[in-house]
């Protein structure tokens, strides 16, 4: 610990807070709110994919990026 700074993964306490506090940040640009505490933890996740894969840009896109293109 440098300074007597307490640190997770190299994070202060301090910065971990500032970024998990509510409410959450949103894209302006998305048309999804913030994610409901009510749904399962899957479900974003699922609501993404059906995002990606309903628009043939993007879907290109991510398979550029998860084939290192």
């Amino acid at each position: 610990m440098e300074n007597g700074e307490k640190k997770i993964f190299g994070l202060t306490l301090e910065e971990i807070r500032r970024q998990t506090k509510e409410p959450y940040d949103v894209d302006p640009q998305a048309y999804m709110g913030p994610i409901k505490k009510d749904f399962g933890t899957i479900d974003p996740v699922i609501e993404g994919a059906k995002k990606i894969n309903e628009d043939p840009e993007l879907k290109e896109f991510v398979r550029d990026i998860l084939t290192s293109k």
